[in-house]
């Protein structure tokens, strides 16, 4: 080569080498050898150590430039193969930080110019990609690279349209050239697009000008690339950037088969770096389109990925499975993802569990087939045990808003599994029957928190219309399984409390903590509507409801009981049911006593009386009985005959109420206690980020169907740090279906009583 080459040329290629001074003790190697690709037989040489060095490289350097635009190829190639190997040493990891050789923006210009030819041979188009990839390794590179394409606007399109032209031929015949063309193409695109530099913004936004993921997707040859795992997850990277925040972009992803290559990747790849790339633009994907995303097959391909060894892996399956949850899906398809969820609730990472249990809410909810899927993999068990986990952590003070949200999806899974499924009264005898899922309700009404307790309220409210029931809502109280006092009054003492904290919270606030005081007065109403129809279960209500503490006094210093106290601050959706408890308590005399001195609530029962519908006739009839002053002597009792508690009655049933459509209210702090986000819907319908109010159309005397008319699509997204938490070990074998956990109670709990008091909400 030397001997094609003029003298003068010689001269100015020897100058370099001696101003860089490698030489075989220093180097290990010649310039001659690395153009060659001849091995070294040392390590790489150091890199300049001097400024006077620095200044010499840099002088010689500039004596190239005129080089480039020479008439010979041979001597184009063998200058830019020398500013090539002083980049490559100037990125070397021990002079990456440091100032480098090249530092004139005149160099990059004149490779910039040489490169954006047309005609220019592929030897030299790859030994200029090389430069460049090397020259943005390092930061002082990098910004003087920047500062090239700040300078000169127009020479910038070029270049990128030159980069991009390479994207398109990793496949030519003269494989090793043009795909080492194409991979540093690809490099140098992702390192201008992933730079801290606010300049980044432009040049990604050109490059979604120019149609980059067209290019991309329509060169990419998915066999062939996935040979090379470390340059696919960077060709996903920039594919990734350049759909952030960019709808239009997205489109044009999924237009161009984009959604199949992804889905494509996470079944046939092993490469951890890859599979985080592709699951985080998915998520991307799943936030335009995650009706699409689930059509696409994908739960088909995730459920592996929740075992995988590294958290970042499962970390963002487990945030795509949640924002696509709520999606309908076909039967079989999510039964590795429902397995491998249910096994992640089982773990100590919260954040781990809290967006399990998020997912499970929604795939539940809905699904016949993934609810029976869920109970036939003892899923009643395994939420049982985990909200006895979460109630009697350890540390719960630390973490008690993470701890609540991941029980309010619990108990919403519970509440899911007892409504419109054929198995609905499996679950609602486990809820009713079981004793330490019985006592872990009643220790969260004990101690209420809004959203929880919306959930809680809502179950009870389909329990209290079985009969059968009724002995459990009897018992006067209850063993503590934890820390806290040894004995909880009973359900409806509970329920009484809770009444009375929201009648008087209702005076200053309609919502607590986003959740809505008229929908917990609701469940609560309705509830004991229920359950005074059994004549054991209705001596309970009535002597709670004379007690003077569960009374509220109103501004003239009159005494109310607590259901006339709902009818002057309820909304309209809860006077059905308050109007008929109060016709049935009006059945006591002393009850229709008091009722009887409170002349506002009889003007108003007076008056509504006069319209129609069920709430006029439940209205009438407590005015009658209140004016007539008449108790149980003028009213019939039927004896059950279908089991339940010996001794209980129950009242003929009366005609259904109609539908009583609910608006949520604006969300609001609930008293000093700590805020938390509300967790996602119960139906798996509705996107996380939209509140959708629908009134059922039901009746709150009917046995078998809903009759809330606050049930709501409402959903919310769970935001959490990351956060360890040691919970308490639990037995690692599966217990049946049908079986029950029972944890230890301490000696020192039995039998010692403490005050009944609430945490006020």
């Amino acid at each position: 080569m030397n001997e094609e080459m003029s003298a003068e040329h010689q001269t100015i290629f020897q100058n370099v080498k001696s101003s860089y001074n490698y030489n075989k003790q220093r180097a290990g190697m010649s310039m001659e050898n690395e153009y060659e690709g001849e091995a070294s037989t040392s390590a790489n040489p150091p890199p300049p150590n001097s400024a006077n060095e620095i200044v010499s490289i840099a002088k010689a350097l500039e004596e190239l430039l005129p080089l480039l635009t020479d008439n010979e190829e041979q001597v184009v190639l063998r200058a830019v193969q020398m500013i090539a190997f002083v980049a490559k040493k100037d990125s070397s990891s021990s002079h990456r930080f440091t100032i480098g050789s090249i530092n004139n923006i005149a160099i990059i210009q004149a490779l910039n110019n040489l490169f954006i030819k047309r005609d220019l041979p592929i030897e030299i188009s790859l030994e200029i990609l090389s430069t460049f990839y090397h020259i943005l390794a390092y930061n002082e590179g990098l910004n003087l690279f920047l500062k090239f394409l700040q300078s000169f606007p127009s020479d910038q399109s070029k270049l990128l349209d030159r980069l991009l032209s390479h994207l398109q031929q990793p496949n030519l015949p003269v494989m090793g050239k043009y795909q080492g063309c194409h991979k540093n193409a690809i490099l140098i695109l992702h390192s201008l697009m992933a730079c801290t530099d606010p300049y980044k913004t432009a040049i990604i936004d050109v490059l979604r000008k120019k149609g980059t993921v067209t290019l991309i997707l329509k060169s990419t040859c998915l066999d062939l690339l996935l040979t090379k795992d470390k340059l696919f997850a960077i060709t996903v990277d920039i594919i990734k950037i350049l759909c952030e925040h960019d709808n239009s972009q997205k489109i044009t992803f999924i237009n161009n088969q984009g959604l199949e290559m992804l889905i494509y990747i996470l079944a046939h790849s092993n490469y951890d770096n890859l599979l985080l790339r592709g699951l985080i633009l998915l998520k991307s994907i799943a936030h335009l389109d995650e009706t699409l995303v689930v059509k696409g097959g994908v739960f088909k391909v995730l459920g592996r990925f929740l075992h995988a060894q590294d958290s970042r892996i499962r970390k963002n399956v487990l945030e795509l499975i949640r924002d696509i949850s709520h999606v309908p899906i076909s039967s079989v398809e999510s039964n590795d993802v429902l397995i491998g969820l249910m096994e992640l609730l089982s773990g100590q990472d919260l954040v781990h569990i809290q967006l399990s249990i998020d997912s499970l809410s929604n795939l539940v909810a809905n699904n016949q087939h993934n609810k029976s899927f869920f109970l036939s993999n003892h899923g009643l068990s395994i939420i049982s045990k985990l909200i006895y986990n979460t109630t009697y952590n350890p540390n719960r003070m630390t973490v008690q808003a993470q701890l609540e949200q991941i029980e309010e999806r619990a108990f919403a899974i519970i509440r899911n599994l007892s409504g419109n499924y054929d198995k609905a009264e499996n679950v609602l005898s486990f809820i009713m029957h079981d004793e330490v899922y019985t006592n872990l309700m009643l220790h969260h009404l004990f101690n209420p928190r809004p959203a929880i307790l919306r959930q809680i309220l809502k179950t009870l409210m389909s329990t209290s219309k079985n009969p059968t029931n009724y002995d459990t809502f009897a018992r006067a109280n209850y063993i503590d399984c934890g820390d806290g006092p040894s004995t909880f009054p009973g359900f409806i003492s509970c329920l009484i409390h809770i009444l009375k904290i929201c009648v008087t919270t209702s005076t200053t606030m309609d919502n607590i903590e986003g959740v809505s005081i008229n929908e917990l007065i609701y469940s609560t109403i309705s509830t004991l509507a229920n359950l005074i129809e059994c004549r054991d279960l209705y001596d309970q209500v009535t002597t709670l409801l004379l007690n003077p503490k569960n009374c509220i006094d109103n501004e003239s210093g009159l005494r109310m009981i607590l259901p006339s106290a709902v009818m002057m601050v309820c909304d309209d959706k809860c006077k059905a049911p308050t109007l008929q408890v109060l016709a049935e308590l009006a059945k006591d005399e002393r009850i229709a006593t008091i009722l009887g001195n409170h002349v506002p609530f009889i003007e108003i029962i007076k008056k509504m009386s006069n319209g129609t519908g069920i709430t006029s006739l439940f209205a009438d009839s407590c005015y009658r009985r209140v004016v007539s002053g008449t108790g149980y002597k003028n009213d019939q009792f039927y004896q059950m005959d279908q089991g339940g508690s010996k001794g209980c009655y129950y009242y003929p049933q009366q005609p259904p109420p109609p539908n009583y459509p609910y608006n949520e209210g604006n969300r609001m702090q609930f008293g000093e206690s700590e805020y938390y986000q509300q967790g996602p819907s119960t139906s798996y319908n509705y996107p996380h980020d939209q509140t959708i109010d629908s009134g059922f159309n039901t009746s709150i005397f009917d046995s078998t169907t809903s009759s809330d008319p606050y049930q709501s699509h409402e959903t919310g997204t769970f935001q959490m740090e990351t956060l360890q938490s040691t919970l308490p070990s639990m037995p690692t074998t599966q217990p049946n279906a049908s079986s029950t956990f029972h944890p230890p109670v301490a000696d020192n709990q039995k039998g010692t009583d403490k005050p009944f008091t609430f945490k006020q909400l």
